[in-house]
């Protein structure tokens, strides 16, 4: 195997010491960004793996390909950050679904080539229980992020029932690391809890509580990416864990985990945590929100990847605190 690997983002980089742990040669190619030489540095991925390059195009993938050979494509170069994905409705949607159609058109020049694709729970209908006899994605978008991952689902059906290429899109739930960015709601509390006394900011806010998600672990999920690009698994695949956490729920075990001394209470029906110098409030909630109830099926994941995460909860929450990869 020699993995292309799109993009300098979270799953990239735990993908990229997985596939150097198991000996597998891989370059990394992402769009050049006034911040790349500081992503390159955290990311810990050797600079010269790291090809920098104004706009990721068919041209593009095959120069990379004639000079590399790979034989395995990963693309992770979407922007993910949903919020901002209603700030700019058409640029987001175009931004996440151009590369993919680049990347198809590859087909007929590198027959061979596998290629995963990442898909989001954010297209599924959040109050539709997921049957494994049925097909595992009822589409129901509520946001730019959501419409364009819509867009890429149809496009990798086709490609993959209609035009037979080896390709794996995979619907994937939260999955978190130390690698997320500081804009996600993980990232954000384990970054507040671990700065604790390092500055003057010790109050954190955060929203909606009573939310509940899939959260699972980036490392484990690339771990199985890895066996099923290993194994050229191809079709409509599942990675989620199958158990739910709430906002409030993640806060309690890193206040746990960390052996803090703490009251929460109930105020205005918001939460608040106070401890004896920090304070996390629930700014604001959101009833429809608490309502989108995003769980994968664990029966689906088994059936696709042969195993479940076993990371979530506690479990979870212990990783990310501790920083590992």
């Amino acid at each position: 195997m020699k993995a292309l690997l799109l993009g300098l983002r979270q799953n990239s980089i735990v993908l990229s010491k997985i596939l150097e742990m198991s000996g597998v040669d891989y370059v990394v190619l992402a769009r050049r960004s006034s911040g790349s030489i500081d992503k390159i540095k955290m990311s810990g991925i050797s600079q010269d793996r790291v090809l920098m390059i104004s706009e990721i195009t068919e041209f593009e993938l095959l120069e990379v390909h004639s000079k590399f050979q790979y034989s395995h494509i990963f693309n992770f170069a979407a922007d993910s950050f949903v919020q901002d994905s209603n700030l700019n409705f058409s640029h987001f949607v175009k931004n996440n679904s151009f590369l993919l159609f680049e990347i198809l058109k590859l087909r007929s020049k590198i027959p061979d080539l596998w290629i995963f694709h990442p898909l989001s729970s954010e297209i599924i209908s959040h109050g539709h229980e997921i049957k494994p006899q049925h097909t595992p994605v009822i589409l129901d978008p509520r946001n730019a992020y959501g419409v364009g991952k819509a867009l890429d689902y149809f496009a990798c059906k086709v490609a993959h029932e209609h035009a037979n290429m080896k390709i794996n899109f995979c619907v994937m739930f939260n999955h978190e690391s130390r690698y997320r960015s500081r804009h996600f709601f993980s990232k954000k509390v384990v970054n507040f809890f671990q700065n604790l006394g390092n500055n003057n900011c010790n109050e954190l806010e955060i929203y909606n509580c009573t939310s509940q998600r899939d959260w699972g672990s980036a490392v484990e999920y690339m771990q199985l990416v890895f066996q099923a690009a290993s194994q050229h698994l191809i079709g409509e695949t599942m990675l989620g864990t199958g158990h739910l956490m709430s906002v409030e729920r993640f806060v309690d075990l890193c206040i746990s985990e960390l052996d803090l001394d703490c009251t929460k209470t109930l105020q205005n029906g918001l939460m608040i945590w106070r401890g004896q110098n920090f304070t996390i409030r629930e700014k604001s909630r959101d009833l429809s929100d608490a309502q989108r109830i995003m769980r994968a099926n664990s029966e689906i994941v088994l059936k696709t990847f042969k195993q479940t995460p076993q990371i979530f909860g506690a479990s979870l929450v212990r990783e990310l605190l501790n920083g590992e990869t």
